[in-house]
């Protein structure tokens, strides 16, 4: 169950994009965007599991991955001449948190661990 929901969570961005990109037939910016929120989440992870240690790591994680995916798609979107402003940013904290819900689906339990 837990591996579904990571692939639905994983996935979740691009569709978002896809469904953008078929809706107006030429807008790719949610996809860069997915693109970019993606690669910032996979800088976190990169030094996740090189730090983890503790179940409480995997909350702070969580938090950056939240944070830098979601930076990393606002900056895309702004790079690409989004101009809604703040609808820009809520998009790129949507895409971040589905990357967010994504770490903490496929990062194991620690609980019980000595």
């Amino acid at each position: 169950m837990r591996y579904l929901l990571a692939v639905a969570f994983t996935a979740a961005p691009f569709v978002f994009g896809l469904i953008r990109y078929l809706e107006t037939g030429s807008d790719l910016r949610m996809l860069w965007m997915a693109g970019a929120s993606f690669i910032g989440a996979l800088v976190v992870w990169a030094i996740a599991k090189s730090r983890k240690d503790s179940n409480r790591s995997t909350l702070v994680f969580a938090i950056a991955t939240l944070v830098v995916a979601t930076l990393f798609a606002g900056y895309t979107a702004t790079l690409l001449g989004a101009t809604a402003g703040p609808g820009g940013w809520m998009v790129a904290f949507v895409l971040g948190l589905c990357w967010m819900a994504r770490y903490i689906v496929a990062t194991p339990s620690r609980a019980g661990s000595v």
